[in-house]
């Protein structure tokens, strides 16, 4: 393995899907060939070690805007003051990474442009004379947004994530979209960085409740999708047939408003691990991407990590994603679930009532589920796709 920096805003851990992601992958490193950066907020520790790995902290995260509360003319006076921050954080935490450099032999400096501070800062390293490669979960488009940069800071990072993507000695990416996408824009080639997981073993369904049970992990970012979803069933009156329906969800937060009885069993917050086992029990489990307009960029290029852990479960799958999505092109190529392309409660009902009902789908489905994780999901592709990423 190359002696390698990784600089990131995300401490590898298990504190979400890109901290369950990079924990996984540090693993594949002997302890003495990864050092670890982490761009924090506020530190409470200037290092820390993670399974014998050396993490460095530093805290330099600026305002992405400013005076939005003083209107027009207050976002005028602001503008050039929180550029003037910006550029001192990153010349601060350019500094620190600088001082590891000194420090140390390496081969690479591997970069998650998973946040604005990121990627300014990885713009500033361009020029070190160490080799960049940059992994790419979510596009720039979505991150300035979700992170409410100003107009001015916008198009900044836009010109500095070009830059770097340009410059970078590789590029790794979360799907087959995104790959397509920067193939056109940057005129380069990009390695497929997913999760992989094996699949549970044995799988350890168990139906003779007689309930349906439909499992949900992750965060509700598919929001009109999940609404649908719920109001669906209440139209339903969470039932198939003379089978009760049941909703499973597990993550760490949410907010679900409610007026009719329902069935909702909330597992909270749960490893991998847990998560594989309760969706394994599921009779299908639901996949959403966002249909909203201000989403199109995100649903089109990311692809949900949580696809490999609804695969390793086992059981048949529903995505719920507009047409332009990532998931059914990924369908397309792969059938490893039923899709429902639009927010229409007939048809979202009928793909209920179809995966309730229909056994010899079910098994279809999870036929090409198990053939689809054993292909692109598996740890062994998953190794060998960030191997070849890192140039190792």
């Amino acid at each position: 393995m190359p002696q390698t920096l990784l600089v990131t805003c995300t401490a590898p851990g298990q504190d979400g899907v890109g901290a369950i992601i990079l924990d996984d992958l540090i693993r594949l490193f002997p302890a003495d060939r990864l050092t670890v950066a982490v761009v924090d907020t506020d530190p409470t520790t200037s290092s820390d070690v993670r399974h014998g790995i050396r993490v460095e902290r530093f805290g330099r995260r600026y305002r992405l805007s400013g005076g939005a509360r003083l209107g027009q003319i207050g976002r005028v006076v602001a503008t050039p003051i929180v550029a003037h921050m910006q550029a001192a954080a990153t010349r601060s935490n350019a500094a620190s990474v600088r001082a590891l450099l000194a420090k140390n032999r390496f081969e690479r400096i591997w970069l998650v442009l998973s946040s604005p501070w990121i990627i300014d800062l990885a713009a500033e390293l361009t020029d070190e004379g160490v080799p960049l490669v940059a992994l790419v979960w979510d596009d720039v488009e979505h991150n300035l947004s979700y992170f409410g940069a100003d107009a001015g800071t916008r198009r900044r990072l836009r010109a500095r994530f070009d830059q770097v993507l340009k410059q970078a000695h590789r590029v790794a990416v979360i799907g087959e979209t995104m790959r397509e996408e920067y193939r056109s824009r940057y005129a380069r080639d990009s390695v497929i960085v997913r999760h992989g997981l094996a699949p549970a073993s044995p799988p350890q369904r168990n139906e003779s409740d007689g309930r349906v049970r439909i499992g949900f992990a992750g965060s509700v970012t598919a929001r009109s999708a999940f609404d649908l979803l719920l109001s669906t069933l209440d139209d339903m009156n969470w039932r198939v047939g003379d089978r009760d329906i049941e909703l499973c969800v597990m993550g760490g937060r949410f907010d679900i408003w409610s007026r009719v009885p329902r069935r909702i069993l909330c597992l909270g917050w749960r490893d991998v691990a847990d998560t594989v086992a309760a969706l394994a029990q599921c009779t299908f489990n639901y996949l959403p991407q966002p249909f909203e307009s201000d989403w199109t960029n995100f649903a089109s290029l990311s692809f949900p990590s949580k696809t490999t852990t609804y695969l390793a479960a086992g059981a048949p799958i529903l995505i719920h994603a507009p047409a332009h999505a990532s998931l059914p092109r990924f369908v397309a190529d792969h059938p490893i679930a039923h899709t429902v392309g639009n927010l229409e409660t007939a048809s979202l009902r009928s793909a209920i009532e179809s995966l309730s009902t229909d056994s010899e789908l079910r098994k279809r489905l999870s036929d090409a589920g198990r053939v689809a994780l054993a292909d692109v999901f598996s740890p062994t592709t998953f190794r060998r796709s960030f191997l070849e990423f890192l140039d190792a």
